[in-house]
């Protein structure tokens, strides 16, 4: 079966231990304090020429926890050790999993060998090329805790193993309040964060990119997705986000004045030369920002920089404004790709019944006779919402 783990993928994408020097980019470290405050809307100007606003709303990615088919969106802790070396130590589900724990795993199937820490079915997988040593210990019927470091011990993964402490959110980060001597967090990123920089718009499918907890805007070109997003400003220490992990790079901005962190990644699932940026910082009202191109996606740094310093917050008339205008002005109509088939109104909310593609990864491509247009299973809304046969509304 195909799984994709996201740390230290993804926390290879953020992951980045901040360490207590910066690197030379022209900017200080960022500041890896995080606030307590909600997401809110947003405007945003700067938007690279040839991007064609798409959608917008609250998210609707949610986390996974454990699934066969696409593994675990594992939040996590970054800690510095001794001689500036780097550690992740995150949580991930595993009840689901074809091979249960030992395909929670980093070498799953290759490496991985079954051991005990403290009576508890664990398996380690030695350092090799290309691969943090890795140690994953079950915790619960269906929660573990992971340990990553390069070139680390059996027993220094299991001394920062002992000091994690899962939250109960298992959105959130775990905690490491007493970490092992010579070891001191660097910070978290919570699973918000994560799934935000997996933010991918496609036009036709009424999909927000982003987490539940975020407002979001997003934009498509032949080249792939664009999206901005705020969420709480708790899900990050952007401190966490300077240090390079496996297939990532990272290193300090200056957003618009405030602190921010620059972070390329290269996802697992795609070739090589692929790369994924995102600019993460806090606004001035403490929430998290971020603006994230897709794989494949073509504005540059400077680009990326310049639209992320324009994220403002707004009022809700605002909001619901630039909403509607991400969707293509007021009222309700087709979806990219779609065919209207019947519209209406019932307690004074429009609706409209259309055709979708039975793959929207096919919307803006030459249709064959193999490529079939089906009923849509939700009727869209004014603003892009969508509500669904089991009475769910999901988009903005």
């Amino acid at each position: 079966m195909r799984r994709h783990r996201l740390v230290p993928v993804v926390a290879g994408v953020l992951v980045l231990a901040g360490c207590s020097t910066p690197a030379d980019h022209g900017a200080g470290p960022a500041s890896s304090t995080a606030t307590d405050v909600d997401a809110h809307p947003f405007t945003v100007d700067a938007v690279p020429a040839g991007w064609e606003p798409v959608i917008a709303g609250r998210g609707t990615r949610e986390q996974d926890w454990g699934l066969d088919c696409c593994g675990t969106t594992e939040p996590y802790t970054v800690l510095e050790g001794p001689g500036g070396t780097t550690a992740t130590v995150s949580v991930t589900g595993f009840a689901d999993y074809e091979g249960g724990l030992y395909q929670a795993a980093a070498g799953y199937g290759r490496t991985a060998q079954e051991t005990e820490v403290d009576g508890a079915l664990a398996y380690v997988t030695p350092a090799s090329a290309g691969q943090w040593a890795d140690l994953v210990v079950e915790r619960g019927e269906d929660l573990a805790v992971r340990v990553s470091a390069p070139d680390a011990s059996r027993d220094e993964l299991v001394a920062l193993e002992r000091a994690a402490e899962p939250a109960a959110d298992r959105a959130q980060a775990p905690s490491v309040s007493r970490p092992p001597s010579g070891w001191s967090v660097v910070g978290s990123v919570d699973a918000d964060v994560l799934l935000a920089l997996l933010s991918s718009v496609v036009p036709g499918s009424g999909v927000v990119p982003g987490p539940p907890t975020a407002y979001v805007a997003g934009w498509s070109a032949p080249a792939g997705s664009l999206s901005a997003l705020t969420l709480p400003g708790d899900v990050v220490d952007l401190a966490a986000l300077e240090r390079t992990l496996p297939q990532t790079e990272g290193h300090p901005v200056d957003v618009g004045g405030r602190p921010g962190v620059v972070v390329v990644w290269r996802p697992a699932w795609a070739g090589s030369d692929v790369r994924q940026r995102a600019v993460v910082s806090h606004d001035e009202r403490g929430a998290v920002t971020m603006v994230v191109a897709g794989p494949g996606a073509e504005p540059s740094e400077e680009d990326l920089l310049a639209m992320a310093a324009t994220i403002a917050p707004a009022d809700g008339a605002t909001w619901d404004a630039f909403v509607a205008g991400q969707a293509g002005g007021p009222g309700v109509r087709p979806s990219d790709g779609a065919t209207e088939l019947a519209r209406g109104t019932a307690d004074g909310e429009e609706w409209l019944l259309q055709t979708h593609l039975a793959d929207p990864a096919l919307v803006g491509n030459d249709l064959t006779d193999a490529d079939r247009l089906e009923a849509d299973p939700c009727l869209v809304l004014t603003g892009g919402r969508r509500v669904c046969a089991d009475d769910n509304i999901s988009g903005p």
